[in-house]
């Protein structure tokens, strides 16, 4: 199965971590995306 994770915020980084090394372990196909924003000054 095919999952995508799109990350806009950098703390969801570390949230989805584990997640993406378990499901790519069983098998799964990964796709994690970024958008860049800008950072309050």
């Amino acid at each position: 199965m095919d999952f995508v994770i799109t990350i806009q915020h950098a703390a969801n980084v570390h949230f989805f971590k584990h997640v993406v090394t378990e499901l790519e372990a069983a098998g799964h196909d990964v796709y994690v995306s970024a958008r860049e924003t800008e950072s309050a000054q």
